[in-house]
């Protein structure tokens, strides 16, 4: 799997980081994202699918991953990605 971005949100931090793949697993900054609420149980956040390099239409893979002190602790779906299509609401 070639992933392409990570958003990135750290423990006491009210914003999160948008990073974009450079290769060999490294990670450049792209864009601090401030529309960022973080719950005890969950977090919610945007990013423009311009942002994202992305259009209705297109297809998207998704992953998300929990990580504490550089180990995986849980990654959602547990395997492989999420797929789903961008569509219009309405």
């Amino acid at each position: 799997m070639g992933l392409s971005w990570e958003i990135l949100l750290s423990p006491g931090h009210p914003e999160a980081t948008l990073n974009r793949a450079d290769g060999q697993e490294v990670w450049r900054p792209a864009a601090t994202l401030t529309a960022v609420a973080i719950g005890e149980s969950n977090v919610e956040l945007a990013v423009s699918l311009e942002g994202l390099g992305l259009r209705l239409g297109d297809p998207v893979e998704l992953v998300v991953t929990l990580i504490q002190d550089e180990v995986l602790i849980e990654a959602l779906p547990a395997s492989d990605t999420l797929s789903f299509g961008l569509k219009p609401i309405g």
